[in-house]
């Protein structure tokens, strides 16, 4: 794409999420300034076990129907935890596409089942950045072969690709913070970060010398002080919710959300839901939790 393509891209981008941070700004009605995918369930996202997952053609629908209303915008893929072969093609396809609309490409993955094929398939599809999460020790090897592969992919197609990581912040993880992030900056991330939990399962103990916290998770540990430990998403905090203006969701069970914590959207397409999901809305206003995680409240990439 030509370089003024790009700069007016930036610029369409900047300028939602400035009327994301200021709902009414402009005399406009609010409008998510990026789209997530999840196709398949997330561990400690998702709180049941339900198995249910994207199909192709409803994460098709979902991002031509963004860019129709809402223009190019950053757009998101999660195939899921341990996402099965199935859905990594839901995500494949749909990073390919959204790519081809000229949206901004995200995947958000634990790596595994990412191999050296499906890193090539990845790269050759547009994809421009990736954020891999590590909540477990026994998930290393396969985040560090993900790593792996998709810096050799990008490297010998000759394009760039963001490679970032996040360590999910527990009890559990903490003494060896410093031992996986050497790990995963070895295998290609450029960047290595601390990001909370997706939910409240009380004080972790503190980071180790040199370990960043994530930008957008900067008031991690003084809000970790006062964690009651109850399960529920986010932290105890006030404040005004930012997800209900920044994001919207497809879910894996189909259905529409700005904060996955809560019931979705109106069951209808994308515009519409958006438009008449008022309780949505209201209730992320109401919630006295505070999710700090970077993928649902900080900033678009």
């Amino acid at each position: 794409m030509r370089s003024i393509d790009q700069a007016l891209m930036q610029l369409r981008g900047a300028t939602r999420r400035a009327r994301a941070r200021l709902p009414g700004a402009l005399g406009r009605p609010v409008r998510p300034a990026r789209l997530d995918l999840r196709v398949a369930r997330w561990s400690g996202l998702d709180a049941d076990a339900d198995d249910r997952a994207l199909r192709p053609a409803q994460a098709r629908e979902t991002i031509v129907d963004a860019v129709a209303w809402l223009g190019p915008l950053p757009v998101a893929v999660w195939p899921g935890t341990q996402a099965a072969d199935a859905a990594w093609e839901t995500a494949r396809g749909a990073l390919r596409l959204a790519y081809r609309l000229d949206c901004h490409t995200t995947l958000v993955t634990d790596g595994h089942g990412l191999d050296a094929d499906r890193a090539r398939a990845l790269v050759d599809g547009g994809l421009h950045r990736v954020q891999l999460q590590l909540a477990d020790t026994a998930d290393a090897p396969a985040a560090e072969s993900a790593l792996w592969a998709l810096a050799a992919a990008a490297t010998a197609r000759g394009v760039p690709l963001r490679l970032e990581a996040a360590l999910l912040w527990s009890a559990a993880l903490a003494p060896h913070a410093a031992t996986l992030a050497t790990g995963l900056s070895r295998a290609g991330a450029t960047a290595v970060a601390v990001v909370p939990g997706w939910r409240d399962t009380g004080p972790a103990l503190p980071l180790p010398p040199g370990l960043a916290v994530a930008p957008a998770a900067a008031q991690l540990t003084g809000a970790l002080a006062g964690a009651r430990g109850d399960g529920a998403p986010g932290l105890p905090g006030s404040g005004r919710c930012s997800v209900a203006h920044r994001r919207v969701e497809r879910s894996p069970d189909g259905l529409l959300r700005a904060c996955p914590h809560l019931p979705p959207l109106p069951d209808a397409a994308l515009r519409e839901a958006w438009t008449t999901g008022r309780d949505h809305r209201d209730r992320i206003q109401a919630c006295d939790r505070q999710c700090l995680h970077p993928l649902l409240g900080g900033a678009p990439g």
